[in-house]
């Protein structure tokens, strides 16, 4: 089934209404929302900006740039001409330095890394290295989650966000104008509705909305840690 997003000029009639339904910041509204998009996008791993990218590998190199916008890995794995996959374990530099770069093979592990040039400005580069250097053309692909990105102009940005989520985009959108425009009660309220609050008469922490739409999100990612393989036992005949 098919996912329809909405866009910040979607959603700006409800921070309008949420600020009092001021009709004169409509612009500002925009950068609220852009920026509390931002925010929520680089903070939390959506599955609505979760990507797969395939780049080759080439033979004797066994460094690689993370594919254009892409903030993280969730996994990887190495594709041979026969087209059979295998995952890429992750590791530290320490591991993979115990590889020595002569004896070429399939990768079977990688970290990941980054690189910051001397130019001015500096270019950063995120960057993988595979271990075993490639010893033939392999296709790595990438399971990864993308940076999001502001349109121009900035409401035409589609908002790749699950539907429950646009809610608090729109209450911290609301929270950046109030602070904006030094309403601090106003701003304290919606802080407290969307990360909770300390309740005095119990001293127990009241979840706001944020954790409730984790706990979500978390029981998506029940088996992410299950075998990749079934375990089998011996059966021995009675």
């Amino acid at each position: 089934m098919a996912l329809t997003f909405q866009t910040i000029d979607d959603r700006r009639p409800y921070v309008v209404s949420k600020l009092g339904n001021r009709t004169d910041i409509d612009a500002s509204i925009n950068q609220w929302l852009g920026d509390a998009y931002l925010e929520l996008g680089n903070n939390y791993p959506f599955e609505e900006l979760l990507t797969t990218e395939e780049t080759s590998t080439v033979v004797g190199t066994g460094q690689y740039n993370y594919p254009d916008n892409v903030r993280a890995i969730r996994h990887l794995s190495i594709i041979d001409s026969d087209d059979f996959k295998t995952p890429l374990v992750r590791r530290n530099q320490r591991f993979l330095d115990r590889y020595n770069t002569v004896h070429e093979g399939r990768p079977i592990v990688y970290s990941s890394y980054t690189d910051r040039t001397s130019a001015v400005p500096p270019v950063i580069n995120r960057i993988i290295l595979v271990r075993p250097v490639p010893d033939e053309v392999y296709t790595i692909e990438w399971r990864a989650w993308l940076k999001p990105v502001l349109a121009s102009p900035v409401e035409n940005t589609i908002l790749y966000l699950p539907d429950d989520w646009l809610e608090i985009l729109d209450y911290a959108a609301s929270l950046r104008g109030f602070t904006s425009l030094q309403a601090p009660n106003r701003a304290a309220e919606i802080h407290a509705l969307l990360f909770g609050v300390d309740n005095p008469r119990t001293g127990k922490r009241e979840p706001g909305l944020i954790t409730q739409r984790m706990t979500a999100m978390e029981a998506e990612y029940h088996d992410d840690h299950y075998g990749l393989r079934p375990v089998v036992t011996r059966m021995t005949a009675r």
